[in-house]
């Protein structure tokens, strides 16, 4: 098939899907905030908040995260109409089983700090990564081992 152009097609999010989607995590913010709390989360005049809502104008990006900063779901609408999800950098995958890359990262980053004799204050801020993701790791096959040593009933 012969194309007009070198570029590739874009399958763009139509407009108003876009907006609702906005409009959807703007209501999640003005739930939470208030409606002074959001127009001050996204610093913007009344006459800013309206024309927003309205859809005659569209807010910065720095003014979205500002807004996802005091209200952490604001933007799971919009993620979610590119199929995609916003989570905390430390954040660590609950169906992810595989404890032992976590574990053997954290042992690692241990070993190394305190090859001295002494973990520093600069070798714990470097490890906490993956001291979290092994925490949770942890946790997660400790809640398995309790769910299975918790009794069931037995039908007589």
């Amino acid at each position: 098939m012969q194309r007009d152009s070198v570029l590739y097609e874009n399958d763009p999010i139509a407009q108003v899907r876009y907006h609702a989607a906005l409009l959807a995590g703007l209501e999640a913010g003005k739930r939470q905030l208030g409606e002074a709390g959001l127009r001050e989360a996204l610093d913007l005049s009344r006459t800013g908040l309206s024309n927003l809502l309205s859809g005659v104008s569209a807010p910065k990006e720095k003014r979205l995260w500002d807004l996802r900063a005091k209200v952490p779901d604001a933007l799971d609408a919009l993620a979610d109409l590119y199929g995609a999800r916003i989570v905390p950098k430390g954040s660590v995958c609950d169906t992810d089983q595989k404890a032992a890359p976590a574990l053997v990262a954290a042992l690692h980053k241990v070993i190394e700090a305190e090859a001295d004799g002494n973990i520093d204050h600069v070798e714990l801020l470097g490890m906490e990564r993956e001291i979290i993701a092994a925490e949770h790791a942890i946790q997660l096959i400790r809640s398995r081992i309790t769910e299975l040593r918790t009794p069931r009933a037995v039908s007589l």
